[in-house]
């Protein structure tokens, strides 16, 4: 009766030991793996990072792209939506754009600061993908009837909020003598610049511009 009994426990104890051995080797082997592989806190995979953006700053100005004053020797009366032709111009060569190394695309790059950038300063009407401005057409529409006084000017425009600044960026940097596709995650500063909504009309010289883009032509062009 008890090679019977031993027989059992003898053969539970060898599948035990070939079942556990494989799996304890395949640990084993992990782990070394995973220590040549990504032996730092801040490795990374190449081909599966993704761009992170922090710290975004910029500072804000208006960029005119049409601007010419004209002054009424006598009464005017200028309608909603009538066209003014401007025969003197600033060309403005608008193109959004980021300055930077990380492996994000252009586009994807640029619309993830802009994105940041409107969190943090509270403005979300910037562009992440423009046209030049030099192309605009030479004339700008009234945007409301107006009386001028015989002897007044106004300054007629058309313009754009414009932002620019830096940012910090991180990317996965592969070195050589690191295994496929291991990296180092870093960071590094990049700049930008994008531009806002247009705006444009005609601002009278003896009145009190209410928006930043007409404040600008005003300085401008008005004594």
């Amino acid at each position: 009766m008890r090679p019977l009994r031993i027989l059992p426990l003898l053969t539970a104890a060898l599948l035990s030991s070939a079942l556990v051995a494989p799996a304890s080797q395949a640990l084993t082997t992990s782990g070394t793996s995973a220590t040549t592989v990504a032996p730092r806190a801040n490795s990374c995979m190449t081909d599966e990072y993704r761009t992170r953006v922090k710290n975004v700053r910029g500072t804000q100005s208006i960029g005119i792209t049409r601007l010419e004053g004209i002054t009424y020797p006598g009464r005017t009366r200028i309608t909603q939506g009538q066209r003014v032709e401007l025969h003197r111009n600033s060309n403005l060569k608008v193109a959004v754009s980021f300055s930077s190394s990380a492996t994000l695309g252009a586009s994807a790059m640029l619309k993830k600061v802009i994105n940041l950038y409107g969190e943090i300063s509270g403005r979300t009407a910037f562009k992440s993908s423009f046209s030049s401005t030099t192309k605009e057409a030479y004339y700008v529409f009234a945007k409301t009837t107006m009386t001028i006084p015989g002897g007044k000017s106004v300054a007629w425009f058309r313009g754009w909020r414009h932002v620019g600044g830096k940012f910090d960026y991180s990317f996965c940097h592969h070195y050589s003598g690191m295994p496929t596709y291991v990296g180092v995650v870093e960071w590094r500063t990049g700049s930008f610049r994008s531009y806002g909504y247009p705006a444009s009309g005609g601002q009278r010289c003896d009145l009190t511009a209410q928006e930043a883009v007409a404040r600008k032509a005003k300085k401008l062009v008005c004594v």
